[in-house]
């Protein structure tokens, strides 16, 4: 059954913990598809399943793949990536001729570049990152957001930002050196138009009867609320000549007033009844930004004269669902963890903004940063690392919830030199919650910085065991904290954080604001019980009656 959250204009499902979900429960869904940091969404049909994959930044375990029947409901599979390569952009994930590829670009420490993993089953196990350009000469362009298409010829060929393509070697992992060639110009943007700039990006080709279609995105991926859009072109051969479509944009945000900002990345996917189609791509939410890019999904009309466009330009508006399947999973991706099970990579991934050293990676593979324990009850311990959330790689996971709040029990055992905290985290840079040492000092965290605290009135000099509540709600988003030693009576921390400009048009970096958890300084941290709810978000108001 819906359930209404912001009235009657924002209706979605509910789910586990009271989180929104798309599936109304009566034949019809509301974006978002994937509420949350979903970007750059590539999508796979693979027989009557689907696969989805997204861009997973400087989070490791990264590129987690779901899976689902009816383009709606999504449950985890597994997360694709484990080795260190850099920040992970805009992935492209295919199968040809029975094995499973993910062509992704990453931001290193050395040449940004593109690598492709390999699985013979999606559950895996998948290959080690291959280098498409460690057998290129110096200087070949390595441009981001690699797409994979079989041509009219039965070549293999990759298409990236600018927008260019070239053709790979017929086993996937080697690009041919003479074949790098411009598809399309950029489309030129009107003088008047209000975007972040030109930013050809996220080429994205689909095969639909006697034509290719190429869908490209334009007007950057932030900005102004019109940036992003996405362009459609059309040829009968991936070498073109390319046609321009007289719908286009295709998608874009018409103005401020829209519910979803700065759309883009779109991706043409068959649906399950084999003869409609929809489009996959991404956008910005309205006064919620902090949640990232969330996937998003429209029914599309093929024309007459041989186009595609949107079945209706307002993509908040219900839609009837893909398929009706009363056997089908549910959306049931929960956030609440006590422990009991590993949920590294399907909900929980370090933050890792820093390249290990060849030492350093060696020494996580033959001794992990994390243990689970069962005794004296499930729980999680974490070795102490850096001075705080900045260095200290907070382990964090994914939210697309209005508003919500997170509990966690956290013991110093190491209570001289060890620091605990929960955070509402974006990236090293910006972060906001509560953290506490074993001498009575509670850390303040806002706007990226720590304030400490001695002798707070919210714990005692001889706390080892702390039990943080963060609660974020309200338009502007806003972060309430509070303390308990027992989990029972709890006391608010007195400062309330407007974090709403937590994000990348403050921050950059393209994440989101995640809850999570860290463990600083030297020792070890345990922590027990971490729950999750969303709630209805509430008005900001400030009543004064009663009170003089």
């Amino acid at each position: 059954m819906a359930n209404s959250n912001d009235g009657a204009l924002a209706t979605w499902g509910r789910g586990h913990e009271n989180q929104r979900i798309p599936d109304l429960g009566n034949g019809l869904y509301r974006n978002p598809v994937f509420p949350g940091d979903h970007p750059d969404p590539s999508i796979l049909k693979d027989g009557d399943i689907y696969y989805l994959v997204h861009s997973s930044f400087d989070v490791y375990p990264g590129l987690v793949i779901y899976t689902s029947r009816d383009l709606i409901n999504w449950t985890p599979v597994t997360a694709a990536l484990s080795e260190w390569v850099g920040s992970v952009w805009a992935p492209f994930m295919t199968k040809h001729l029975g094995k499973y590829y993910i062509y992704f670009p990453a931001r290193g420490a050395g040449p940004a570049t593109n690598y492709v993993i390999t699985a013979d089953a999606v559950a895996g196990p998948w290959s080690s990152p291959h280098d498409l350009h460690a057998a290129l000469p110096p200087g070949f362009p390595s441009y981001i957001d690699p797409s994979h298409i079989i041509g009219e010829d039965g070549k293999r060929y990759m298409f990236v930002a600018g927008t260019h393509y070239m053709q790979l070697t017929d086993d996937g992992h080697e690009i041919v050196q003479s074949t790098f060639k411009l598809a399309v110009k950029d489309w030129p943007i009107p003088d008047s138009w209000v975007v972040e700039g030109p930013a050809p990006e996220g080429p994205k080709v689909a095969r639909v009867g006697d034509y290719f279609y190429l869908n490209v995105a334009q007007g950057g991926t932030a900005g102004p609320p019109t940036s992003h859009m996405t362009l459609s072109y059309r040829s009968k051969s991936v070498h073109g000549p390319w046609e321009l479509s007289p719908y286009n944009p295709v998608i874009y945000t018409a103005s401020p007033a829209d519910p979803w900002w700065s759309k883009g990345h779109g991706t043409l996917v068959e649906g399950p009844n084999g003869r409609d189609y929809y489009v996959v791509f991404h956008g910005y939410e309205k006064d919620y930004a902090t949640l990232g890019r969330q996937t998003l999904l429209s029914p599309i009309e093929l024309t007459d004269d041989g186009w595609w466009r949107l079945k209706d330009m307002d993509v908040s508006t219900p839609q009837p669902m893909p398929l009706l399947d009363e056997n089908k999973p549910k959306f049931n991706i929960a956030y609440s963890d006590d422990f009991s099970t590993d949920k590294f990579g399907i909900q929980w991934g370090f933050y890792s903004s820093v390249k290990p050293t060849p030492e350093q990676i060696a020494a996580a593979k033959a001794s992990p940063r994390h243990r689970f324990e069962k005794t004296p009850g499930p729980s999680l311990v974490l070795a102490c690392k850096g001075s705080g959330p900045a260095d200290s790689d907070p382990l964090t996971f994914k939210t697309g919830d209005h508003a919500y709040e997170m509990t966690v029990k956290i013991t110093l055992l190491n209570p001289e030199t060890a620091i605990g905290g929960a955070v509402l985290f974006y990236n090293s840079k910006m972060f906001a919650g509560l953290g506490f040492d074993g001498h009575g000092t509670l850390i303040m965290h806002r706007y990226g910085t720590d304030r400490r605290l001695p002798n707070h009135r919210n714990i005692s000099k001889d706390t080892k065991s702390l039990f943080i509540k963060l609660q974020c709600d309200y338009v502007p988003t806003t972060l309430t904290m509070w303390t308990s030693t027992d989990g029972i009576d709890w006391k608010r921390y007195e400062n309330q954080i407007n974090v709403s400009t937590y994000e990348h048009n403050a921050a950059y970096d393209f994440l989101s604001l995640r809850p999570g958890i860290y463990a600083a300084g030297k020792g070890e941290v345990r922590f027990e019980n971490v729950t999750y709810t969303a709630l209805d978000r509430r008005e900001m108001v400030v009543d004064v009656k009663g009170y003089f």
